[in-house]
């Protein structure tokens, strides 16, 4: 199974999805860790600290996120805004609410 987290630090998970820094992937086979590699998040540098647009007649499009957390089987999350929610949603991207804020605690619980 291929896990995508998004983190700011590789050590929590980010409380913003879309605003974080980069996703951390894990290949868990048998419960063990066999490979990790981080991928840097390029729509987080179209995404400003304000409303991401869905609210002022912007069009705001989540193609890149969409892009690189399809790589996985399964997102990790924290926080994450309704609008991405419902486009990972529409790829058919299974989600899951993150049990702990370490990745460390994650990986030691698969």
């Amino acid at each position: 199974m291929k896990i995508a987290i998004p983190t700011n630090d590789r050590k929590t998970v980010a409380a913003h999805t879309g605003k974080c820094k980069e996703f951390a992937f894990y290949v868990i086979e048998n419960g063990k860790l066999v490979s990790k590699n981080y991928e840097p998040n390029l729509h987080s540098h179209n995404h400003g600290e304000g409303c991401c647009g869905r609210h002022s007649g912007e069009v705001h499009h989540h193609d890149e996120l969409i892009e690189i957390i399809s790589k996985a089987d399964l997102l990790l999350y924290l926080g994450m805004g309704k609008g991405l929610r419902e486009d990972l949603e529409k790829e058919s991207i299974k989600i899951e609410k993150a049990k702990f804020i370490y990745i460390e605690e994650i990986l030691a619980d698969i």
